[in-house]
């Protein structure tokens, strides 16, 4: 019983393509008859293929790659007008186009053939499957009756499946097409057989005119003593005939473009490949029905988006907020709150930095033991001498301990409005992260995004038209073509590098300390008997909000533009200290906004308009391609988070980076949102039971994250000394013991982040 052939889904084989092109080529799927390679822009166009043998997708894979590595750009369609032009003819120019694939496909499967000797047997039972199903037209039809350029088509695709003949002056063109080497050789056999169809042409009908002129002849000696009537109707006979001629002549000038260049007297257009065009015709029979309905986009990832234009450095950020400190009245009043600040948040979380820095040097020894491996020397242990008679191994052995790898880290930290009940306790987090990685000596960045319109740009008017200009250049470069950019009032606004000198570390932290306070507004801390956000406005002289700290206000939610930027930024991070491990972290407690695009129409002016993401109905199939690592991706739905999943994957991927999330949640009801979007009903359930237990749990593969942790917010953020000073100083002891014991039990909460931060770069 023979085998029953192996289905698969043709999206799923996209990597064959490229390992075969031994180059990263774009792969798209299409809603196309057939497939093609566009050689100038190295895209490879698939279409939207219902399932089928493994063994026909390879084969169709197979031969477009060997139009990827052969076929030069231009060639093509160079060849092809140069016909037209010297023919003067449409048709012969489309007729040719038929010759010159029958001869390149040859050329080209006969090439890959022998570059990779396990691709015969897909041709092979690729292209016996084709006829099979009469792909090419003949089984109604003598194969050796056909045209040359049909037979030849059939003897290079078929092979002795079935017996074609060829005569001495035709094997001559079979020959060459075996050996063709260059695709300047293929044009000329092409070239060749063209002239070699018009020569056959040109002798068919010189004998149709012989055997018309004799047989005329033959009928005027047999009939020359007829009478006068029997020559009327030879007349009309003559006249039909002449007719029918003159209708054969228009045919064949409908045929060849209205041009008549080429044998226009014929009633027989020249010789067609037809096997050639009968099988791509047909190829529409294997495209998936279910996509007929669809509409399908393709949005590009710029490779030319770089993350400067959207980053505000951490020395632009200093410098204004010192400016304005130095400027105001108070200023040397917040200074030294900030110092106050910075000196109380180190002493409270001194000792835990130190033990997480001792768990991540036991962890990193740990791992580094369980892969040291013992290597004899050759040396002999003289404390193992006396053993020889009984031990065979006395030398010395040699420890073989594995370098550690670099890790490298960017977190980025969500400052939305929302974020106003998490903030502090976030900020607490991403400064003890800071820290601990200062300790360690891990190469970090870390940075906040938001979007607030115009708010870095009155001290930097170039900012707004770096972006702008950057948009354009793309638009230019991409001009007719669908593509993501950034929000023009997305900012990136870095708070640590490891190149920071202390000074500013320690100035950036109590700014840091400074705006989460008066961002939480917390009733419970005053100065001089005014919350503090009125004392610090007061001391800088402003009506509502601090001039100093308003760059680091809340706004939108921009997560998804902050990690399309972050795959320029890690890629020159990575390559600036040779960081083998890329660790994204992400903070936030909630989606994104939408995204912007845009997208491309051809009506004029209109090119390439701002439009918000996704678009389209449920039959539109939006596909996001990066042009920097050819990753695609689709997307479906109509909603904002999987557009980030998109991304999320997308720059995972080309980045090869550890993408972990932290996601804050406000209680039970956040629960349940978060459980029921992103998992089943029956695992919504099961997390939230795990929720209840130990108020933190995580859901792997979120937003195309590796992991996302679902962790407590609010005061549960807060560092332990912090927790432990809410209490009220009013309480009795055993209010205070029950307080005290509560705050040593929140520690593992209140660092959340930099506890499962150690777990990834331990390795």
């Amino acid at each position: 019983m023979a085998d029953t052939p192996k289905l698969v889904d043709p999206g799923s084989l996209d990597k064959l393509a490229k390992l075969l092109a031994a180059e990263n080529i774009m792969v798209e799927h299409r809603p196309i008859k057939t497939a093609y390679f566009d050689v100038k822009n190295r895209v490879l166009a698939l279409p939207m293929w219902k399932q089928m043998t493994e063994t026909l997708y390879h084969m169709l894979v197979l031969h477009e790659v060997g139009h990827a590595l052969e076929t030069p750009a231009d060639g093509w369609k160079g060849a092809i007008d140069k016909v037209k032009e010297e023919e003067e003819s449409a048709y012969v120019a489309q007729t040719f186009q038929g010759y010159l694939n029958v001869v390149e496909d040859a050329r080209i499967e006969r090439k890959i053939k022998n570059k990779f000797p396990g691709s015969r047997r897909d041709f092979l039972e690729g292209y016996d499957w084709l006829h099979e199903q009469d792909f090419f037209s003949v089984k109604s039809r003598e194969v050796n009756e056909l045209s040359l350029i049909d037979r030849i088509n059939l003897y290079f695709k078929l092979g002795a499946r079935i017996r074609i003949k060829f005569n001495e002056e035709e094997a001559v063109f079979v020959k060459r097409a075996e050996q063709t080497l260059t695709f300047d050789e293929v044009v000329k056999l092409a070239e060749d057989l063209l002239a070699y169809a018009k020569k056959k042409k040109e002798e068919n009908e010189d004998e149709e005119e012989q055997l018309s002129i004799t047989i005329k002849s033959e009928e005027g000696e047999d009939e020359s003593d007829e009478d006068f009537d029997f020559d009327d109707e030879g007349e009309e006979d003559s006249e039909a005939s002449s007719g029918s001629e003159e209708g054969a002549k228009t045919e064949s000038k409908q045929n060849e473009g209205g041009d008549g260049k080429l044998g226009g007297s014929s009633s027989k257009p020249m010789e067609e490949a037809t096997t050639d065009q009968s099988m791509s015709e047909r190829m529409e029979e294997l495209l998936d029905p279910s996509l007929a309905n669809r509409t399908f986009s393709y949005i590009h990832f710029p490779k030319d988006l770089t993350h400067e234009e959207f980053t505000v450095s951490y020395r632009k950020l200093l410098d204004i907020i010192n400016s304005d400190l130095a400027k105001a009245k108070g200023g040397a009043e917040v200074i030294s709150y900030r110092n106050t600040l910075l000196n109380k948040f180190r002493s409270e979380n001194n000792s835990a930095i130190n033990y997480m820095v001792k768990e991540f040097e036991r962890k990193k020894a740990a791992l580094s033991y369980s892969r040291t491996k013992q290597a004899k020397t050759g040396v002999i242990d003289v404390n193992k001498l006396h053993s020889y008679k009984f031990n065979d191994d006395i030398f010395k052995r040699l420890n073989i301990e594995p370098t550690g790898k670099n890790h490298g880290v960017v977190v980025v930290l969500d400052m939305s409005g929302s974020m106003s009940a998490n903030y502090r306790g976030a900020m607490d987090q991403l400064i003890c992260l800071a820290m601990f990685c200062r300790r360690v000596g891990i190469p970090h960045r870390i940075y906040g995004f938001t979007q607030v319109t115009n708010r870095f740009y009155k001290e930097d008017p170039n900012r707004y038209k770096a972006k702008q200009n950057k948009l354009q250049a793309i638009k230019a470069r991409l001009s007719n073509k669908s593509f993501v950019f950034p929000d023009t009032g997305f900012d990136l606004v870095e708070f640590f590098h490891e190149s920071m000198s202390l000074k500013d570390f320690n100035a950036m932290v109590g700014t840091l300390l400074i705006s989460s306070k008066m961002m939480e507004m917390d009733m419970n801390e005053m100065i001089d008997g005014q919350y503090i956000r009125y004392w610090i406005n007061e001391r800088m002289q402003a009506d509502s909000w601090s001039t100093a700290f308003e760059y680091l206000g809340l706004g939108g939610t921009p997560l998804n533009d902050a990690i399309l930027v972050s795959r320029d930024l890690m890629a020159k991070f990575r390559k600036e200290k040779n960081i083998q491990i890329m660790n994204f972290v992400c903070i936030t407690d909630g989606e994104s906004n939408h995204s912007s695009f845009y997208r491309a129409h051809s009506n004029g002016g209109h090119n390439n308009h701002y439009e918000s993401l996704p678009f389209g109905g449920s039959k539109h199939v939006s596909i996001f391609v990066d042009e920097e690592s050819r990753i695609q991706t689709s997307m479906k739905f109509n909603n904002a988070h999987e557009i980030t999943g998109m991304l999320a994957r997308t720059v995972r991927q080309s980045q090869d980076a550890n993408f972990v999330g932290f996601y804050i949640v406000g209680g039970s009801y956040d629960v349940r949102h978060v459980s029921y979007r992103y998992l089943s009903y029956t695992e919504g359930v099961a997390f939230q039971e795990k929720w209840k237990k130990n108020k933190s749990a995580v859901i792997p593969n979120m937003l195309n994250f590796d992991e996302f942790y679902i962790i407590n917010g609010g005061r549960n953020l807060r560092s332990q000394q912090a927790a432990f000073d809410e209490a009220n100083n009013d309480m009795k002891k055993g209010q205070l013991a029950r307080a005290f014991i509560s705050a040593q039990n929140k520690r593992g909460a209140s660092r959340a982040v930099l506890g499962k931060f150690i777990e990834k770069i331990a390795a």
